[in-house]
């Protein structure tokens, strides 16, 4: 998938998209000069971003 198609996905912009795919905080690669994202990738970071989230909140660790 590429930065739009994910944002599509996500409902956010292409370009928080690019921040995160540059700053290593989503799973993504570079071809060349383009981002690309594999969306069994991008879903199972969703799953762990959340837990994470989940836990800080319930205190857990």
């Amino acid at each position: 998938m590429n930065a739009v198609e994910v944002a599509d996905w996500l409902q956010v912009t292409p370009d928080w998209v690019l921040k995160m795919a540059r700053d290593g905080e989503i799973p993504s690669m570079k071809l060349g000069r383009y981002w690309r994202l594999e969306s069994d990738a991008v879903a199972d970071w969703l799953v762990e971003r959340q837990q994470r989230i989940v836990t800080r909140r319930t205190g857990g660790g």
